[in-house]
């Protein structure tokens, strides 16, 4: 994490290109005399900021929401002025000490009064699972903000105000606990609106089973490092997998053995030698991995590239 950066804006075009390089690819509108100021900083893989804006309107246009090749969940703050966010059929006007959460793969738009002043957390939606059944029902309805969104929100302002660096495991400590708190907010929001606040079974387990899909070339890809992504118990993780008469660690490799065995026969991957492959696929021991391979496929990795 570098030291937070500190922008003064005079212009329309300078709140365009600080949308492009900092945030997403994002319509901005407003008046010739727009003004704003921003402090800005990353960490783990995540954006947090907080900005100072005069009246103005942005808008997440679909073609670009859709053709985005990394997905982001966004969390907005108000905290003085107004805001009116829109995404779906959702429309929620925040007040000071309200936040909101939407998903940066549909459009949205967000208009801001005058002296509008707000924090926003971007956080991709591969370090956090566990929140998508809730922002499906919440995205752009108005939240309060007291309690768990506010102790996240002020860490946050901490970090930005600190002027210091953090080391890249207090990020990961800072963004993995941010994970679980939000997680814990949006389920406590679905209960207090009435909707359920558990995430159906089902549901959790193709998170869970897409977040191993992605974090295949994790070599320390493990129960208890999924457990902890997705804020529950190793017990809890393996119930997920009863129905499925499979465990999780089951499951990963037997997932890492159909990824190798389709990069194997894959043309693009062929000038790869097949430690390459299996380093690729989550195996830091390539006799293990050919051992692995040969009990599931009935050949060796060589083997089976050579007749495919």
């Amino acid at each position: 994490m570098q030291e937070p950066t500190q922008l003064s804006l005079q212009s329309l075009q300078n709140w365009r290109d600080l949308a492009s390089d900092h945030f997403l690819k994002l319509d901005c509108q407003a008046p010739d005399n727009f003004r704003a100021r921003a402090l800005i900083a990353r960490f783990g893989s995540s954006l947090a900021a907080e900005m100072d804006v005069s009246a103005s309107r942005v808008l997440r246009r679909r073609r670009d929401a859709e053709n985005s090749q990394v997905a982001f969940f966004k969390l907005f703050w108000q905290l003085s002025g107004s805001s009116r966010i829109e995404q779906g059929n959702h429309s929620a006007k925040l007040e000071s000490g309200m936040w909101s959460i939407y998903d940066t793969t549909r459009e949205y738009s967000i208009e801001s009064s005058d002296r509008s002043r707000f924090m926003v957390l971007l956080m991709p939606q591969t370090e956090c699972y566990g929140w998508s059944t809730s922002v499906g029902a919440l995205a752009g309805q108005p939240l309060g903000g007291r309690g768990t969104p506010s102790i996240v929100m002020a860490s946050l302002a901490g970090m930005l105000r600190d002027g210091s660096t953090l080391d890249p495991a207090s990020q990961a400590t800072l963004q993995g606990s941010t994970v679980a708190l939000i997680e814990r907010a949006l389920e406590n929001q679905l209960t207090r609106t009435g909707l359920s606040a558990k995430v159906n079974n089902n549901s959790r387990l193709e998170q869970v089973k897409g977040y191993i899909q992605h974090n295949l070339a994790n070599t320390h890809l493990t129960p208890e490092t999924i457990a902890q992504a997705f804020a529950i118990s190793r017990r809890s993780l393996y119930n997920l997998f009863l129905d499925q008469r499979t465990t999780p660690r089951a499951f990963i490799q037997q997932a890492r053995l159909e990824r190798a065995c389709t990069l194997l026969a894959h043309p693009e991957w062929r000038e790869r030698t097949v430690a390459q492959i299996a380093l690729g696929c989550g195996y830091t021991d390539p006799a293990h991995f050919s051992r692995a391979f040969t009990a599931r496929f009935g050949m060796p990795p060589s083997a089976w590239r050579h007749r495919h």
